[in-house]
């Protein structure tokens, strides 16, 4: 940890409240990003969601491993380009510890081959980091339901394996 850095919060602090929380049926979100405004802002936002709650912070890969057994998220949305490790590296090892958290890659670029890579690391989807709050709302929900989230305004790769880019396929059940 780095000192004076809010690099690994949990969000209550007490494990006591974290288990009240569990129960709560709320959708549990980690966030993982370099930028305490930008944690902050989705923090802001994803707390009015009634459904939703931020249950903890790291601005690096290596504070989110730490972090996530601790706090055990539904769901992480994970920054594609942090210093020390980098978002595809971190959901990689976050899936070798934890396959059942759900992770959404977050990113300034539309750059498919590295949200193609954040896929194949384990991602269940992506959105660009200046998108719309509902693109946001809906990603978190579809994919901790079990299904994959695209965002709309990311042209796909065409492949061989990937799947029709219809707009309706940004996301699937």
């Amino acid at each position: 940890a780095t000192a004076g850095h809010d690099l690994d919060r949990a969000h209550p602090g007490s494990s006591e409240d974290m288990k009240k929380k569990q129960r709560s049926g709320k959708i549990r979100v980690m966030l993982v990003d370099d930028h305490a405004r930008l944690r902050e802002a989705l923090r802001k936002v994803i707390d009015l969601e009634r459904d939703l709650e931020v249950v903890g912070e790291a601005e690096s890969g290596p504070a989110a491993l730490q972090l996530l057994a601790r706090i055990n998220p539904d769901v992480v949305l994970m920054d594609g380009s942090m210093p020390e490790m980098t978002g595809i590296e971190t959901t990689r090892r976050l899936k070798q510890l934890q396959p059942k958290t759900k992770i959404i890659g977050l990113t300034l670029y539309g750059e498919s081959a590295y949200l193609e890579e954040m896929i194949a690391a384990g991602a269940s989807g992506y959105l660009i980091k200046t998108g719309a709050t509902d693109n946001l709302f809906n990603a978190i929900r579809i994919v901790n339901g079990g299904g994959t989230y695209f965002d709309p305004d990311v042209p796909r790769r065409r492949s061989a394996s990937a799947p029709p880019t219809h707009p309706r396929w940004w996301w699937t059940r």
